[in-house]
């Protein structure tokens, strides 16, 4: 448990989370104030995730969320499952009996994680787990508000017949143990990638609305890519190769860098390193190991 943990996020979170804020509007929050509490709420949730600090004082524990907590709520031992939901007041729980004490050591994670680091199946892997709980469940997934009543019984169902009794002594991890050779080649398009973020989320490029869409696709692109080497999947050596060649040139076009200078000498500098090794690294990699590491058949 890192500050790390506290920055990631499902890319459809945003699509649901606005209609809450949208209800302060109506009344009568201004903008600006909502965006200045939502940004503190965002911080101090952010400081949850760690295990840095054991314990506060008791009127603290008792009062406000904590890291101590926050690690149950992300524990995955039986007696943490469904506990501490709250991200500012834990009273929440304790009015209405999710509140757990964190006692014996955390073992963090989900309920039949997934075992791969593709992208776009993470993104959708648990709505599909909660509506196949809600098809098997006693009440029909589509009913209106039954929806939410069905996803419910079904997870717990699921956890009752399981009996899951994991603990950091018994837990087992998914892990990508495939050594990254060309260390350089990996750092330079780290370095793209970052560069290429920037521009996305900031105006520093001078990018439009739409280059900065076409941005955030090559990105996206990029991250799965990456994804499918650390997999050894077969299929990237052409995508990572095609990939190569299309950012560099969409980064020159849209910066309109189309004088010889340091920066399109840097752009394409770094661009040919990663594609020197973009046809062979995923085949290399698909020859030596799987995802979990083994000898590959």
């Amino acid at each position: 448990m890192n500050f790390f943990v506290a920055l990631r996020a499902s890319v459809t979170q945003r699509l649901s989370s606005f209609l809450f804020f949208w209800v302060l509007t109506i009344v009568g929050f201004q903008p600006a104030h909502i965006y200045t509490v939502v940004a503190i709420h965002l911080f101090i949730a952010f400081l949850h995730h760690t295990e840095f600090i054991y314990k506060f004082p008791r009127p603290i524990e008792w009062l406000f969320t904590t890291p101590s907590h926050h690690r149950v709520h992300h524990g995955v031992n039986l007696q943490y499952l469904d506990k501490n939901y709250g991200e500012f007041l834990i009273i929440w729980d304790r009015m209405f009996g999710t509140f757990e004490e964190e006692q014996e050591p955390v073992a963090y994670g989900i309920l039949e994680h997934p075992e791969f680091v593709e992208p776009d199946p993470h993104q959708f892997s648990f709505l599909y787990r909660a509506l196949e709980d809600g098809r098997r469940g006693t009440v029909l997934v589509g009913q209106g508000p039954h929806l939410v009543y069905a996803c419910r019984m079904g997870s717990a169902r699921t956890a009752d017949e399981r009996k899951p009794d994991i603990n950091r002594g018994n837990q087992v991890k998914f892990r990508l143990r495939c050594s990254l050779t060309h260390g350089f080649i990996w750092s330079s398009r780290l370095v793209l990638g970052i560069a290429l973020m920037i521009g996305v989320i900031s105006n520093t490029y001078g990018w439009t609305t739409g280059e900065k869409w076409f941005g955030a696709a090559l990105l996206w692109w990029q991250i799965i890519n990456w994804s499918g080497i650390l997999e050894a999947k077969s299929w990237t050596w052409i995508s990572e190769s095609l990939r190569n060649l299309a950012t560099p040139a969409a980064v020159i076009a849209m910066s309109e860098i189309y004088q010889p200078s340091a920066l399109m000498f840097a752009v394409i500098a770094v661009s040919l390193f990663a594609f020197s090794d973009g046809v062979v690294l995923p085949v290399r990699q698909s020859a030596t190991c799987d995802g979990m590491g083994r000898p590959a058949l």
